[in-house]
């Protein structure tokens, strides 16, 4: 059985939302065999805001709307 954690990336000034958001993602990890600290894998990545963006149309990759855009440019 893995286990799925949420991690904090960032915390930035978002220009759509006009407020601080969170930039998470999931982080998948291993278990069973493998030593404390492997690698994980992303399953998914979203803001803090990204539900009030999505419902304003606002086209944003944490957001949902737009995986062309990322007004972050993180990863």
């Amino acid at each position: 059985m893995a286990v799925a954690v949420w991690t904090e990336l960032d915390e930035i000034w978002c220009d759509r939302a006009q407020e601080d958001v969170v930039l998470q993602e999931k982080r998948v990890f291993p278990t069973g065999f493998l030593r404390q600290g492997s690698e994980f894998r992303v399953a998914a990545r979203h803001c803090s805001q990204a539900l009030k963006c999505n419902m304003a149309g606002y086209p944003c990759k944490w957001a949902f709307t737009n995986p062309d855009y990322d007004p972050v440019d993180l990863i």
